[in-house]
């Protein structure tokens, strides 16, 4: 039986490498880190990355994505004027409206987490869009 140690996890941005993870896991946990660097661990750590299989990962992370903003009604703004809600709206209604306000209840809910990235804010929904969609601001 041969077997192996990982001895310097540094590199892994703060995610936990159990002395028993699988080789094929650690790799994909690797590719994900170069690909997606701080994000994907930010989302890794805020979303229980363990608890998904290491062929998930990248899809559910880039499903969870909802975007970069300083506040959460910036994500709320951008997403209602991308699905077209807002069309009708009076302007006076665009330039008043509370968005902080409106999407406040979604991280109290957990609907939305929000991850400190160095100096940015990254947002991501904890209900993943559905097969074949993808959330506004998804990174590709």
């Amino acid at each position: 039986s041969t077997g192996y140690a990982l001895l310097d996890t540094q590199g892994f941005l703060g995610i936990p490498i159990d002395e028993n993870e699988a080789l094929g896991r650690i790799a994909q946990l690797a590719s994900l880190i170069r690909q997606h660097g701080s994000l994907f661990s930010a989302w890794y750590l805020s979303f229980d990355g363990e608890l998904f299989e290491s062929d998930q990962l990248e899809d559910r992370f880039i499903e969870s994505y909802a975007g970069t903003s300083s506040s959460v009604g910036d994500i709320f703004q951008d997403e209602l004027e991308a699905s077209g809600a807002m069309h009708h709206w009076p302007s006076l209604a665009r330039e008043y409206f509370d968005f902080e306000s409106y999407g406040e209840p979604a991280i109290a809910n957990g609907e939305i987490r929000a991850a400190r990235v160095g100096a940015d804010f990254h947002f991501f929904y904890t209900q993943c869009a559905g097969p074949g969609e993808t959330p506004p601001g998804a990174p590709g």
